[in-house]
Formats: C-alpha cells, structure tokens, sequence
C-alpha cells in the first residue's frame, strides 16, 4: 500500500498530558489534510507543486475522497486507544522488553492485598502511593478489597467514662465532668449495656431532705436554690418549681397549706416542719397573742375601708394589717412609694427629736397624728428610758396597787379596769409587772415559773385563783392517768369544751382563747357554733346577740348579714312605727 510520508515533528509550545494524545493526534491529521492546498490536488493525478525530493516514483498523491477515507479509518483506530498502556509496552530502543522497577514494598503490599485490605489502608500501613499499590493489585490480578472497614479507634476518655456509666452516671453529667462527646458516650454507653438511670432517682422529700441543714435551735436551713431579689428558697422536681416550706408544712401536717406556707420563728427562711405554718394556723396563734396581751379586738374594717374579715391580718407581735391595703402598696409607682417612704421617715425622725426631749409619748402620738404603739416602738428601738412627767399615784404595797386597777365581776372573776391601753400592768417602784403574774403571786404567795394562762374560759380575767403557770399545768397533766377519748367530731370537741347555763347560755370551759382543733386546724369556737347552729359558715366577725360576755350559744351569735338585716329591720320599723318613747 502507498502511504503518505510523516510530515517532520514539530516542537510543542506545551507539554502534553499522556490523556490528550488521542485528541491531539486526531488533531494533527486533520490539520496536516487541511495544510495541503486545493490546486495540489486538483484531481489527483500529478503535483501541481513542486515534487518532494526523496520520494518513490509510485507514490502519488491521493484524491480528496480517498484522504476522507483515510481520515475515517484513522479516527475509529485512534477512538479508544490507551496510549499509557501503549507507552509502557513500547519496546526499548535497543530491541530489549521495557521492564519496570519493583517497588521497595513490594511483598508487604502483596502480603495486605492478600488479606484483603484496601488501598488506603495499605497507604496507611506502608507510606506507598495509593496508584502504586493499585497498579500492583491489577498487576498481581487479585480482586477487590473485602476488609472495607476498620473498627473505630478506642476513646481518649474510654476508662473514665465506663467508670462513670458503672457509678449510674447520666450522660449530662459524664459530658460535663469529662467535656467529652455525648455522641461518643452514648456509644460506649452501649457497647456496655447498662441502661440510662431515671432523670430522678430521688422522690420528692428526699431531694427535700437533701437539701436541708440543721442548726442550732431545731431549726432547718435551706441549702438548695434560692430566687428573686429576697433569695426565696425554691426547689426543682421533674421540670416544676415547689416551695421548701409548703413541702415542709405537708410533711407535718399531711395536707397541702392553705395560703402562704412560712416559718414563724427567729430563723430567717427556716424550713423546719414544726416551725412551718400556714395562714390559718399563724392567724390563729396570733389571735391568741393578742389577746394574751390584753389587746383589743381587730376593727371590722382599715382605714381605706376594706372589710377585715377578708383582709385582716396580724403581725407576729400580734398587731393587726390590712393585707389589701399592703398589696396596693406595693403595686404603687416609684414615685409615689418613695414619697411615702420619705414622709414615714420624717415622721420617724420628728418622733425621735421629741423622744430626746422628754415630751410624754401620748402628747406626741397627739401631735403628729399616729399611734401611741408607734411612738413606743421609737422609743424601745433608741433605748430610751419611758418620761416620767406628770404626778404618779403613790401605793403602798403592790397589792394596792394591783386592786386599783382592777374589778371584781360575776362568778368570782376579775377583770383590768385600768384605760391603759397594751398588755396590762402594774407600775409599783418605778417597775412595769405584768398584772397576771402579779395576781398569781398576791394568790399562791409565790412567782411564777413561766407563761402564766388563765383556766377560767373568761378572757383577761385576773382572779388569782383562776391562773396557772407551768409547773401547776404540768401536775395537772401528770394526775391525768386515764385521759378521756377524744371526740371525733366537731360538734363533740366543741360540746366538750363548754358548758351550757340555766338561761340558755353556753360558756367556753376550756382554756386560753376559745378555739377548736379539729382534724389538726385551729378554729374559732364561736365560728363553729355558729356553723353547727345555722347549718351555713359565718360571713364576717361573729358576735353575741345576748348580755352575757363570751356566750357561744349558735343561737345567739350574729354574722355581719345577720346583723345587717337586724339594722334594716329596725329602720323600716321605725320608720312605719316612730321611734321608741
């Protein structure tokens, strides 16, 4: 076959890639076809140029349909061709086979192909060439890899995170102490098999009761979280919020508190069960101070006219307040707190210039417009001794002293006379004796050994022989060897505890302030009468209808309704009847 000469090679302006040589040597007869111009080859039979020195005499140039050809045949040898392959099978230049260099690591290779690692890890255990080990895995004939997987590497923290998943640790905890992956603890977590521990292994009152601290006095600190600007005690349970003394109060008591559940003692924020008290119960204790003392009883309503049935609240030392009123106070502006605030400091200060000099603390209490327990409280705060202005009654001996303010009332009882408003006392060489403990010793010939109570039912009443102190209430109870059973109902507690009257009358035998317990709750007795008699609880302050001071007769007791149609009764009849002559 006649075949066309190679045109010389041209020097390359790049480097080529072995990849591009197939399209580049399309390239190039395509490029070499289209230098020839037309008018050489006009019908292929003779040069039009020139004739190329060197050639054979039976060579002669080919026609345009014959080059097409070529060139079709040219492109489907060249489609395919793996030129790589065919460079590694070139011969060498000296007609001796081109054999290549082992590589260095060439057994070990063989040997992990043989297991049946794959390239990269190969790559990994011997440094060589992820395409040198391919091209041995190709040369070798050995197929894929079947070890596709290598386990995971062990943790960093693996031991000390099995030790704390051993201890009944919870993920959160093992992530926060170790600052580890909670992924990778889940997964060690179950490489282990020991389950997730409950969110809270601890019930209510033993999370409770781990967060307490005793201290001195039987009291109860609270050591857990605290809130707001006060520092409250609060705690936590299963995504809720409880009050440590409203668990406290159940904890003695075996019931949710009604109202504000707080500690009534010197502690401040005391969680002690027995210290814990809800408003029921500390209104009640109060109650019973205040009358201890000799205090009046609270007004129907404040001075803004709320009713103190609803609102009324006593203090500690048995003062009363109007928690409406309290409310309203701190829901007022700044402004107008900070004008109250300073108006009570003025008033506070102007006290004080006329505590120092010695002005008698009823002339203040007239001159600036407040309670005389106010400017005695001034007083006590600054230690100041009380002024002594004014003539003082002289007596001879305490007893004087004690009957002149004093009266003799039915059925032996003895009632404080004096208008000293507090406590009363009696003022005898320049001392301040409470009249109770002074009628103890003017009866029983000696003081007396702690509180001193009254057994008579009759509030206030300061008949010797009707008072008692600790150790004669103690004998009292230690002669009791065979207690009476306890009634169980109300009305049974309440029929033990009075005693009915010839006229009709039912008089409190108990003593201290008439109050029921009943189903560990403190209840007014005149409340429950009142309750057992008209078949409905009281609506505001309960009182007597009758003469007969302290009656608890259901019969005779009147609520604010009651007492209310009483008045418009009596102006409907006035009006239709006159008055009465």
């Amino acid at each position: 076959a006649r075949t066309r000469p190679r045109p010389p090679p041209q020097p390359e302006a790049r480097r080529r890639t072995p990849g591009r040589l197939a399209v580049d040597a399309m390239t190039t007869v395509q490029s070499e076809a289209r230098a020839v111009p037309d008018e050489d080859h006009p019908n292929g039979a003779a040069w039009t140029s020139p004739r190329p020195d060197g050639l054979p005499e039976h060579i002669r140039p080919w026609t345009a349909a014959e080059q097409g050809e070529h060139l079709a045949v040219l492109a489907e040898a060249v489609t395919g061709f793996a030129v790589t392959t065919a460079i590694g099978k070139t011969a060498h230049p000296d007609g001796a086979p081109a054999v290549r260099r082992q590589h260095p690591k060439h057994e070990q290779i063989c040997a992990l192909l043989g297991e049946g690692h794959s390239n990269s890890e190969i790559r990994r255990r011997t440094g060589a060439d992820v395409s040198a080990v391919a091209r041995i895995r190709a040369r070798e004939g050995i197929g894929p890899a079947t070890i596709t997987h290598r386990g995971p590497r062990p943790h960093p923290k693996d031991a000390a995170i099995r030790a704390l998943i051993t201890e009944g640790r919870n993920d959160r905890y093992i992530a926060r102490e170790l600052k580890a992956d909670p992924a990778a603890i889940r997964r060690i977590r179950k490489e282990t098999g020991v389950p997730k521990p409950p969110l809270q292994p601890l019930s209510l009152i033993e999370k409770w009761a781990a967060r307490t601290k005793p201290v001195d006095g039987g009291h109860l600190e609270w050591t857990g979280e605290r809130v707001g600007p006060g520092r409250s005690p609060t705690m936590r349970y299963k995504e809720a919020s409880y009050s440590p003394t409203a668990i406290a109060f159940e904890i003695r008591h075996g019931r949710p508190p009604h109202g504000y559940a707080i500690a009534d003692c010197e502690l401040n924020q005391c969680v002690a069960p027995d210290h814990v008290d809800d408003e029921a119960g500390r209104l009640a204790k109060r109650q019973q101070l205040r009358h201890a003392k000799g205090l009046d009883d609270r007004p129907d309503t404040c001075p803004d006219g709320h009713d103190q049935s609803i609102y009324g609240r006593l203090e500690r030392d048995g003062r009363p307040y109007c928690e409406a009123c309290k409310s309203a106070r701190k829901k007022e502006p700044a402004e107008q707190r900070e004008a109250r605030v300073s108006a009570r400091a003025t008033v506070r200060k102007d006290i004080e210039n006329l505590l120092r000099q010695d002005v008698p603390q009823i002339h203040i209490a007239r001159r600036l417009g407040v309670g005389a327990h106010r400017v005695q409280r001034v007083r006590e705060a600054l230690g100041l001794p009380a002024p002594q202005r004014g003539p003082r009654a002289r007596y001879g001996s305490l007893a004087e002293a004690f009957h002149a303010h004093t009266s003799s009332a039915d059925d032996g009882h003895v009632l404080w006379a004096s208008t000293l408003r507090g406590t009363p006392y009696v003022r005898f060489h320049q001392q301040r004796v409470p009249a109770t403990r002074t009628a103890f010793e003017l009866h029983h010939g000696r003081p007396a050994v702690g509180p001193v109570l009254t057994n008579c039912g009759v509030d206030g009443c300061l008949a010797g022989a009707h008072l008692t102190d600790q150790p004669m209430r103690a004998a009292h109870r230690q002669a009791l060897k065979h207690p009476a059973p306890r009634p169980r109902s109300l009305e049974d507690i309440l029929r033990a505890k009075t005693t009915p009257t010839a006229d009709g009358h039912l008089l409190w035998n108990g003593r201290g302030t008439p109050c029921v317990y009943f189903r560990q709750q403190a209840l007014s007795a005149s409340r429950v009468s009142f309750e057992l008699h008209h078949g409905r609880p009281p609506v505001g302050r309960v009182m007597p209808d009758c003469d007969t001071a302290g009656c608890l007769a259901g019969g005779h007791l009147t609520d604010q309704p009651m007492r209310s149609a009483n008045r418009r009764a009596d102006k409907a009849f006035t009006s239709i009847f006159g008055a009465a002559s």
